[in-house]
């Protein structure tokens, strides 16, 4: 394979490469405790040079995702709970949102059909493609955010991601101040992809929260944010405030 096959947009080689690889983890094909393969197998698989490979594993390492041992090789990670302080209350809708507008790793962007209620909300037929975007906040407690936009916004998707905040960002594009609009919270477990992207295990309690980000009349967003513990929802004190 030659470096020019990886084809993912304007990524680097290395994130290209970087973003294989996490993926694999997320979807369970490499388990927590699996060995990767050797960085020679990553070049000659990938068709990439050295440097590459390493620039993608030290990515991995800094997220949490592998651990790297000399002589040994590098292996996805098992820790299951990062150490860090006790999460901070989020008392509304408000907070949330600010939660998800921290700074955090983006993960990816693209399109695909969303859930029923998230098109119904968005006004979009069932299986239409709908742009969204993935990002992880390392902050307390770890979050995982995916946002769905309005398919208006399709070419916008990868501007509004690496913007320092989404919804000023989105509310420039559509002319219009945004407010939050219906919200609603659920527990659920945690998927493998999800497991991983918080560093829980699989099928471990996962807080979800929904919200929409409105303009006027129009539906423009639709964010969901999983914490780590559905007996998180206890913070939610006052959940309903707009």
């Amino acid at each position: 394979m030659a470096e020019s096959s990886l084809d993912r947009g304007d990524l680097s080689l290395y994130r290209q490469v970087e973003t294989l690889l996490r993926e694999q983890i997320a979807d369970g094909e490499l388990k927590p405790g699996d060995r990767l393969p050797a960085e020679a197998e990553l070049r000659v698989h990938y068709g990439v040079s050295r440097a590459t490979v390493r620039h993608a594993l030290d990515a991995l390492e800094r997220d949490g995702l592998v651990e790297r041992h000399v002589g040994r090789g590098t292996f996805v990670q098992t820790t299951a709970v990062p150490p860090g302080a006790a999460p901070r209350k989020i008392r509304s809708w408000r907070d949330m949102a600010a939660l998800a507008d921290q700074s955090g790793r983006l993960l990816r962007t693209g399109a695909a059909q969303a859930p029923r209620e998230v098109a119904s909300l968005l006004r979009v037929k069932p299986n239409a493609p709908v742009p969204f975007m993935i990002k992880v906040i390392n902050a307390s407690p770890l979050s995982g955010v995916k946002r769905y936009v309005h398919p208006g916004y399709a070419d916008d998707i990868d501007r509004l991601a690496a913007a320092p905040s989404f919804a000023p960002a989105l509310s420039a594009l559509a002319g219009e101040k945004l407010r939050i609009g219906k919200g609603w919270v659920e527990a659920i477990l945690a998927a493998p992809r999800f497991a991983m992207m918080l560093k829980t295990p699989p099928g471990a309690p996962l807080l979800s929260v929904w919200w929409v980000d409105a303009a006027g009349e129009r539906n423009l967003a639709v964010t969901q944010m999983l914490q780590p513990g559905a007996s998180n929802a206890v913070g939610f004190e006052g959940f309903g405030e707009t």
